[in-house]
């Protein structure tokens, strides 16, 4: 019985990643409303004396108002013995506030009929400002959602799992074919081994 043993290394997967394209927005926040005069009249007394007074019209505007720019970069990934995670940078500017996070997250493996799928799993990221020193949490969401899918949901075709012929002496060939895979997530690389069985064609 005979043994073949295909890899997917870090390279490979980082590679995938490096093609998401640029991941980003705007997120607009609106302090509390508070009332507001809105304009000024005046009045002529009889005295000759004109005075200025605030009008009657009152509206309701916002004390003050973020919009805050965000992306994500530097998409990788880093396998470890028994899994295989995500990791990526979150940079927040405002007018005078920025700062940069990490993102983490985790990949699901599987191996179904001789493709390896890496699924992203939910990876949620908060935006916040600090006004004053104050944090304000502005919006949560799932960075996951926001990739493309061939980026969230990688499948990797193994070329072991059609199998093959090999050429015998006379002109005959052996058929080679898989019989059983075992996946197995180590230090740098993702393996695949196949057990073969072979019978003359």
């Amino acid at each position: 019985m005979s043994h073949v043993v295909a890899t997917i290394d870090e390279q490979l997967v980082n590679a995938v990643l490096a093609e998401a394209g640029e991941i980003g927005g705007v997120a607009r926040y609106r302090g509390e409303e508070d009332a507001v005069v809105y304009g000024i009249d005046e009045r002529e007394l009889p005295s000759g004396f004109t005075i200025h007074y605030p009008s009657r019209e009152v509206t309701r505007v916002a004390v003050w108002s973020v919009d805050l720019r965000w992306s994500v970069r530097n998409l990788r990934a880093e396998i470890e013995e028994s899994a295989v995670r995500f990791r990526a940078e979150l940079r927040a500017e405002a007018r005078d506030f920025s700062y940069t996070n990490p993102i983490e997250g985790i990949f699901g493996v599987r191996l179904d009929d001789g493709v390896v799928h890496l699924r992203l799993r939910p990876v949620p990221v908060t935006l916040h400002i600090e006004p004053l020193g104050q944090r304000l949490e502005m919006e949560t969401f799932d960075l996951a959602e926001k990739l493309p899918e061939p980026i969230r949901h990688m499948r990797f075709e193994l070329p072991i799992a059609s199998g093959g012929e090999v050429s015998l002496p006379g002109g005959e060939a052996l058929a080679v074919a898989p019989r059983r895979f075992r996946l197995s997530i180590e230090t740098d690389h993702i393996a695949v081994r196949a057990t073969l069985d072979a019978r003359r064609a």
